[in-house]
C-alpha cells in the first residue's frame, strides 16, 4: 500500500530531485533542510524505485555501452588515481546521477521528460527571480551579477541558455500553452542577461538559429534536401566569415583578448601535465585533489581566484581524469547520441527530439570554455546526458522493431509527429 502511494507521488518526487540535482541552493535555514531532503531522495527513494523495476532498468542500462564504460572507468580509476579517496567519494555521486538518468529513461518517455524539465527550469527561474529581488545579498554577487539559486553566474547563465531553448521548443509543440511558455522563454533570457554570461549568450543565439530546422524537416523531401543544402552552404559561409573576423569579434564585441582571458597559459600547462599520464589520466577527480598538481597550477599568475579546481574546459578536464581513452569514449558517445537524435527527429518530427538536439549540441559546445565538464557529478548536465542517451537508444530500438513489424507506416500517432503511444516493451 505504501509503495502504491509512493508511485502516485513519484512524478512530483522526480521534479523535486531534479531541482536539487541542478545544484540549487537556498538561504538559511532552508538550505540545510533542502540538502538533507535531496540527499535522502537520491540515495534512498531513487534506488528504492529502481529496485522495484530492476528488470526493466537492467534492460535499459544495456542500451548504451559507452555510457556504462565511462561510468565504470570513473569507479575503476580508484586503482590508478592520484587521489584515491577523493576518486571514491566523487565516483559514488557520479554513480547516483547515472542511476537517476537510467531510471528517467526507463520510466518516462522523452516528451514526459521534457514536460518535467519545464517544471524544473521554471522553478529554478522563479526562485532565482524572487531571491534576486527579495534577498539580493544571496542571489546577486558583489559585482552585481546574478547567480540566482545556483551559486555562480556561469552556472545560472548555462542553465538559462538551456531553459530558453527548452521553453522555445515547448512553445512550438503546444499552441494552447504557447503564451505561458513564451513567458518562460522571456524570463530565461532576462536572467541570462543579468548574469552577463557572454559565452552562454552566444550559445543561445546558436541554439535559436537551429529552431527553423523543425520547419525544414516537415517539408517535402526535395524541398527539404534543397533547404538543408542551403543551410549547409550558409553555415559554411558564416563559419568562414567568423574565422576571418575572429579577432574583431572577441576583442571588440565580447570584450576579451585573443588568449581567452589568459586561459591559454592555463590550458598549455594542464595539457602538459596530462601528457604525463596520457592514456588513463589521473583518475576521476584525481588531478584537482592532488596537492602536488595543484601547487604546480597555483604557480601560474592567471590561476589566482579564477580557476577554483577546474580547467575552464570540460574536454581538458576529461583528458586529465581519463586520458585519451576517456576522450575517445566520450567522443564516440557524443557522435552516436547526436546521430540517434537526428534520426529520431527526422523520423518522428517530434519537438522533444528538437529539444534533445539542442541539448546535446549546447552541452558539447559549452565544454570548450565553460567551467564544468559534462561528467561533473555536482550538476544536472551529466544526469540529463545519461537520460538522453538511454532514452534515444530505447526509442530508436522501439521504432526499428515496429518498422520491421510493418506497423510504423499505419500508426496514426507517428504521422501526427510523436511516438508517445508506441507499444511499450514494459
Amino acid at each position: 500500500m505504501k509503495l502504491k502511494y509512493l508511485r502516485r507521488l513519484e512524478p512530483i518526487i522526480v521534479i523535486v530531485l531534479l531541482v536539487g540535482a541542478a545544484g540549487t541552493n537556498l538561504p538559511a535555514p532552508f538550505g540545510s533542510i533542502w540538502g538533507k531532503v535531496i540527499t535522502l531522495g537520491t540515495y534512498g527513494l531513487i534506488p528504492l524505485l529502481s529496485l522495484v523495476r530492476w528488470k526493466r532498468i537492467l534492460y535499459v542500462a544495456t542500451r548504451d555501452i559507452p555510457i556504462l564504460l565511462l561510468t565504470a572507468m570513473a569507479v575503476l580509476s580508484f586503482f590508478w588515481s592520484a587521489s584515491p579517496s577523493d576518486t571514491l567519494q566523487f565516483a559514488k555521486a557520479l554513480l547516483r546521477n547515472t542511476l537517476f538518468g537510467i531510471y528517467l529513461a526507463t520510466c518516462y518517455s522523452p516528451k514526459e521528460q521534457m514536460r518535467q524539465l519545464l517544471w524544473v527550469f521554471g522553478i529554478i527561474m522563479i526562485l532565482s527571480l524572487l531571491l534576486g529581488l527579495g534577498m539580493p545579498s544571496f542571489a546577486i554577487s558583489d559585482d552585481g551579477l546574478w547567480k540566482g539559486v545556483l551559486g555562480h553566474k556561469n552556472l545560472l547563465a548555462r542553465m538559462m541558455t538551456l531553459s530558453a531553448l527548452l521553453f522555445a521548443c515547448a512553445a512550438i509543440d503546444d499552441p494552447k500553452q504557447r503564451r505561458i511558455r513564451l513567458a518562460g522563454f522571456i524570463l530565461a533570457i532576462v536572467l541570462l542577461l543579468l548574469t552577463q554570461g557572454k559565452t552562454a549568450l552566444v550559445l543561445l543565439l546558436f541554439g535559436l538559429s537551429l529552431l527553423p530546422l523543425y520547419k525544414v524537416i516537415k517539408q517535402y523531401y526535395k524541398l527539404r534536401v534543397f533547404l538543408l543544402l542551403t543551410a549547409i552552404i550558409l553555415g559554411g559561409t558564416l563559419a568562414v566569415w567568423l574565422s576571418a573576423n575572429l579577432e574583431t569579434i572577441i576583442v571588440d564585441y565580447l570584450g576579451k583578448d585573443m588568449s581567452m582571458s589568459g586561459r591559454d597559459e592555463l590550458w598549455a600547462v594542464l595539457i602538459q601535465r596530462g601528457l604525463q599520464r596520457p592514456w588513463l589520466g589521473y583518475g576521476y577527480a584525481g588531478f584537482w585533489n592532488n596537492l602536488r598538481e595543484v601547487l604546480i597550477v597555483n604557480s601560474l599568475t592567471w590561476f589566482d581566484h579564477k580557476t577554483g579546481g577546474h580547467a575552464h574546459s570540460g574536454f581538458i578536464d576529461l583528458f586529465l581524469q581519463f586520458g585519451f581513452v576517456g576522450l575517445f569514449l566520450f567522443g564516440f558517445s557524443c557522435l552516436t547520441l547526436l546521430t540517434r537524435v537526428i534520426q529520431l527527429l527526422f523520423s518522428t518530427q517530434a519537438t522533444e527530439y528538437l529539444w534533445l538536439l539542442e541539448f546535446v549540441l549546447i552541452t558539447t559546445l559549452s565544454n570548450y570554455s565553460l567551467t564544468s565538464t559534462v561528467l561533473d557529478e555536482s550538476n544536472i548536465v551529466w544526469l540529463l546526458y545519461v537520460s538522453t542517451a538511454f532514452s534515444t537508444a530505447l526509442w530508436s530500438e522501439r521504432i526499428r522493431r515496429n518498422y520491421h513489424r510493418k506497423e510504423l507506416h499505419n500508426n496514426p500517432v507517428i504521422k501526427r509527429g510523436t511516438v508517445d503511444n508506441l507499444p511499450n516493451y514494459q
